[in-house]
C-alpha cells in the first residue's frame, strides 16, 4: 500500500468507498471486548475501522494521529452497508509543523450513520 501524499492533497479533497459490516469484524469486535455473541453492538464500532489507511494509503512514518471527534446517529446492523466520503478540511502548517483535518462520513440509503472528525501531525517524529 502507497503512502498518502499530503504535499499534493488540498483542502476539499473528497475520496468514497464502500463498507461491509460483515459478520466477522463484528465478531472480532466483539472477542476484544469481551462480549458474547448476542450482545448488540454500539455504534462506536465505527471508530474501529480504519477506512483511512484502506481508500488514501498509510500516512508517512512519523505521523501522530491527535485527535478523533465521533458522532453517532443512527445504529448499525451486522451485513448494513456504508457508502463512505472522505474529505480533507484542512491543511495548515503551525510553529513549523504541518497538520492534516479529515472528515469521515458512514451512509445508509443516503442517511447518515456516524461522522468523524481527525487531526493528524504530519510525519513529526521522522
Amino acid at each position: 500500500m502507497t503512502n498518502f501524499n499530503y504535499n499534493t492533497a488540498s483542502i476539499g479533497d473528497s475520496f468514497q468507498a464502500t463498507f461491509e459490516m460483515d459478520q466477522e469484524f463484528v465478531s472480532e469486535y466483539k472477542k476484544a471486548l469481551s462480549m458474547s455473541e448476542n450482545e448488540l453492538v454500539s455504534s462506536s464500532i465505527f471508530a474501529n475501522y480504519n477506512i483511512w489507511n484502506k481508500v488514501l494509503g498509510k500516512p508517512i512514518p512519523g505521523t501522530i494521529h491527535l485527535k478523533q471527534k465521533m458522532e453517532y446517529f443512527k445504529e448499525l446492523q451486522v451485513d448494513d452497508v456504508f457508502e463512505i466520503d472522505i474529505i480533507i478540511n484542512d491543511i495548515y502548517s503551525k510553529k513549523g509543523k504541518d497538520y492534516l483535518i479529515f472528515e469521515t462520513l458512514f451512509y445508509k440509503n443516503e442517511i447518515l450513520y456516524c461522522k468523524s472528525l481527525t487531526t493528524y501531525l504530519w510525519g513529526f517524529a521522522q
